[in-house]
């Protein structure tokens, strides 16, 4: 499936759940940049390996815990309600950032 076909579909699947516009958007964002991830990564290897790998390389990029989340989140979502494709155990780099809430 193509970066085009993929996003199509993922829009539809969404619309049909009647999902948030924001949560399109996200996820959106987030398939682009995992396919764009997929390009250039040189490795074989399964669906999970392949996840576990952008995931880490969020985490190293000192993404927030929430954002590496809400990235698997997306992934997941594309391969298991778009594609039908189950997937196993994803275990990558967990982020440890910590947001700091602004002082009063």
């Amino acid at each position: 499936m193509n970066e085009k076909d993929a996003d199509k579909r993922l829009v539809e699947v969404i619309r049909l759940r009647h999902m948030a516009l924001a949560t399109e958007s996200s996820y959106r964002g987030w398939l682009r940049r995992y396919i764009g991830f997929l390009k250039t990564d040189q490795h074989d290897g399964s669906r999970e390996a392949k996840m576990e790998r952008f995931l880490t390389m969020l985490a190293k990029d000192g993404v927030a815990a929430s954002t590496q989340n809400q990235a698997f989140n997306a992934i997941k979502f594309f391969y298991t309600e778009c594609l039908k494709v189950p997937l196993q155990n994803v275990d990558a780099l967990a982020s440890s950032r910590l947001l700091s809430l602004p002082q009063h």
